[in-house]
């Protein structure tokens, strides 16, 4: 018969197309994490003192030194979460590479994000607890202070974002695999 035996060839991409794709996938992620490294050191350089509050005088109340407890409790355990969004993250691009699920561009540039606002997360909580320590330092704390609240709030803002940024990889991941019901 003829052709059975020929090969199918992939069509190869055009050369503007190639040249494209080959600065998106090697400049613009060296990009990105420049600019979020520049990002960090400038939130961090440009941090404001603490709000006016009032004077420890040298002793923490019981009930300031228990916000104190509540509040780093609750960073510690977002920052432990974002860790382990980016571990599990780990955990299903390696199933990827292995054949056990698809791996499309778009998987990958959603993985990226997860990782991306997970490693947010985990600075906003670093400044958090930069905060309070910049607090003690000058012998006050307010658990209303404007800073904390603003980093918390990032911090968590960032850390739900790489939950939900997670759900769509695992999604997008293993919809095209599953079995119709």
């Amino acid at each position: 018969m003829w052709g059975m035996n020929e090969k199918k060839v992939a069509p190869q991409p055009k050369a503007g197309k190639t040249k494209s794709l080959l600065v998106w996938s090697n400049v613009v992620p060296v990009l990105v994490v420049l600019a979020l490294v520049g990002l960090f050191v400038s939130l961090e350089l440009s941090s404001p003192p603490p709000d006016p509050g009032e004077p420890l005088s040298g002793s923490l109340p019981k009930a300031k030194e228990k916000a104190i407890d509540v509040l780093l409790n609750l960073t510690n355990l977002l920052i432990t979460w974002s860790i382990s969004i980016i571990g599990a993250t780990a955990f299903f691009l390696k199933s990827a590479f292995e054949g056990k699920a698809s791996l499309s561009r778009k998987n990958l540039v959603i993985a990226e994000l997860v990782i991306a606002f997970s490693i947010l997360s985990v600075f906003f909580g670093h400044l958090v607890y930069s905060s309070v320590l910049n607090m003690l330092a000058v012998d006050i704390f307010s658990a209303r202070d404007s800073v904390v609240l603003a980093y918390g709030i990032a911090q968590y803002g960032t850390f739900l974002c790489a939950v939900a940024l997670f759900g769509l990889y695992i999604h997008y991941s293993y919809w095209p695999i599953a079995a119709p019901s």
